[in-house]
């Protein structure tokens, strides 16, 4: 427990410096005092601000399990990360970059390449790209969280306690620019186990559903199953929803999104076209995890079943599909 001990001191430090800036800083409502410190950081607090923000779940954990799994090649791949294209981008590029937002104001990357190129749709284009992307980051966040808290307190803080993200969505939230919603959320399923979902168009164009690995990747070719389903290639419902079985084994259901014999990953949901006004709470209907062996008992009878030839059938159309895609 002594570890745990340390760890939760070092929260109720950041937590009681946080309390203390605010009080100082009462009364300045300023965005560039909140965000950058008014550009005044000194050069050690820079530095640990740095450290601090590649100190990441991905970095300590994630480039543990890698190298667990694959060797040194782990090393190469870190080190040439944090240890040249890091400070070469900051030296090269960071410098100008802060020298342009002190002279500007600028305060996000928005505004810069907003003001750069005098065009506000590529700022609503980088705004979507750091946005999607976030998402897994804060995610990971959190899966290390849960993983590290429920390590060094020998199981005293059970890793849901300590993560709060299994087998849950974050969101639909919408996206910037008009380009609908997003949820997304992170798997963790038995070999027996499946997370079933419904969801509802919304009055939308387009919908999808994948998954990715930890890395977010694709665990294997998408031709070779069924790891994405969008509207075109989901059977519906009786009343027009879709109902998915994100599972590591075919769960029976007609929309199986494989996860590539995974038992852990990441999942998305999109919705695009959308009306103005969109009441996100209908989007996902239903959300639950159950035994592979409950869900003919527990899924209405109404969603649609695929036996063994027509999964079959089912992925053999992925290839075309995927081609024509590609222009192939």
């Amino acid at each position: 427990m002594i570890p745990a001990i340390i760890v939760f001191l070092y929260l109720a430090a950041v937590v009681y410096i946080g309390v203390f800036a605010f009080r100082k800083a009462s009364g300045k409502q300023e965005v560039e005092d909140f965000f950058l410190a008014r550009r005044s950081l000194g050069p050690f607090v820079f530095l640990m601000s740095l450290f601090g923000t590649n100190m990441t779940a991905f970095a300590i954990l994630g480039s543990s399990g890698h190298a667990f799994n694959n060797g040194i090649v782990t090393f190469g791949l870190m080190a040439s990360s944090s240890g040249l294209i890091i400070p070469l981008t900051i030296f090269l590029i960071g410098t100008r970059v802060w020298a342009l937002g002190k002279k500007h104001g600028f305060i996000t990357p928005v505004q810069l390449f907003r003001d750069r190129w005098e065009c506000s749709h590529i700022g609503t284009l980088i705004f979507a790209l750091q946005a999607i992307l976030l998402v897994p980051y804060i995610i990971i966040g959190v899966m290390g969280g849960g993983t590290t808290l429920a390590a060094v307190s020998n199981g005293a803080v059970p890793f849901w306690l300590g993560g709060l993200a299994d087998n849950t969505i974050v969101g639909p939230v919408a996206r910037e620019g008009g380009w609908g919603y997003l949820g997304a959320g992170r798997f963790n399923l038995g070999k027996d186990e499946a997370l079933v979902f419904t969801t509802s168009r919304g009055g939308g164009s387009y919908t999808g559903v994948q998954i990715t690995d930890p890395w977010m990747i694709m665990p294997r070719d998408s031709r070779q199953g069924t790891l994405s389903l969008n509207n075109t290639q989901a059977a519906t419902n009786p009343d027009g929803t879709a109902t998915y079985a994100l599972a590591p084994e075919d769960p029976g259901l007609a929309n199986w999104i494989d996860t590539g014999g995974l038992n852990q990953g990441f999942f998305l949901l999109r919705w695009a076209g959308m009306p103005a006004e969109v009441d996100t709470r209908a989007l996902v209907l239903d959300f639950q995890v159950m035994k592979l062996a409950d869900i003919p008992r527990r899924v209405a009878a109404g969603v649609p079943r695929f036996d063994e030839a027509a999964r079959t059938s089912q992925v053999a159309r992925r290839t075309p599909d995927y081609n024509l895609r590609l222009g192939i």
